[in-house]
């Protein structure tokens, strides 16, 4: 599947012409994903962490610019758009590569904005490594099964093949978990949490024919900036099957996943 993206430039001196990176625009068919310097979790600019910047309102005004921008309009129409003279903000060439189509365009724009963007002062991790750092910080490394699948009886002697991300087992205690990343709040979100909500019922209508086995699911999630509505109500949606732990703050998710996980 073919992914393009743009990076957006930021030039302090026109006469010098010396630009600098300090957002990513990532589209694959109708999903965006945006990034910037100084951004948090809730989408605000934090500009103590942005680097020399002549104006931070500026650089938050043209930060919404391209997000409204990059979200309504497609990769030809940005290519038009990209550059106007005189101004200090603008968007690289379009690049493009071949990606798998199972990867993740919320963690692949990660790593290009750790890769293109990113700098000393600022940290930017895949939701999966995100995850597996909490489960290592909380000594579950060893305990999480990794790319589990699991065997779930659907009627009679019929059997559903089911796949998670991890499994955790304590005891006659299984915990499965799905990665969802909501930062793109799009029609292909809706499908992950479409799908990772019907696998979470498959697993616990067939679990419940089980009285030996507490089994519970849980949706890690990482919220971002775009569409907090719909992220809200996707959010809801999993809570009907699962609980749900928000990577967005990695040190809440990892009180909440220390509630769900570690032994009293």
């Amino acid at each position: 599947m073919t992914t393009s993206w743009f990076t957006v430039k930021y030039v302090a001196d026109l006469m010098r012409d010396e630009p600098r990176n300090v957002g990513l625009v990532v589209k694959q068919d109708d999903e965006t994903v945006t990034k910037f310097l100084g951004e948090r979790a809730d989408g605000t600019i934090d500009g103590r962490n942005i680097g020399r910047i002549n104006s931070v309102e500026t650089y938050k005004l043209w930060v919404d610019h391209w997000r409204r921008v990059a979200t309504t309009q497609s990769c030809e129409e940005l290519e038009a758009i990209r550059v106007r003279p005189g101004d200090n903000y603008f968007l690289s060439p379009r690049m493009e590569r071949v990606f798998g189509s199972d990867v993740d365009l919320g963690d692949l724009a990660g790593d290009l904005f750790a890769s293109l963007v990113a700098e000393d002062r600022e940290e930017v991790v895949s939701l999966k490594d995100q995850v597996e750092g909490v489960f290592k910080h909380l000594a579950l490394d060893t305990s999480v099964e990794i790319d589990k699948e699991i065997q779930v009886q659907v009627e009679g002697d019929t059997f559903d093949t089911l796949h998670f991300d991890y499994l955790y087992r304590a005891d006659s205690r299984e915990r499965l978990m799905e990665r969802v990343n909501l930062a793109t709040a799009d029609r292909r979100t809706w499908d992950k949490v479409h799908a990772a909500s019907w696998t979470f019922t498959r697993l616990l209508e067939g679990s419940a024919r089980d009285d030996a086995r507490d089994v519970g699911c849980i949706a890690l999630v990482r919220t971002g900036s775009t569409d907090r509505d719909q992220q809200l109500k996707q959010m809801r949606l999993l809570e009907r099957t699962s609980e749900v732990v928000d990577f967005a703050s990695t040190s809440s998710a990892e009180r909440k996943l220390a509630d769900l996980l570690v032994p009293a």
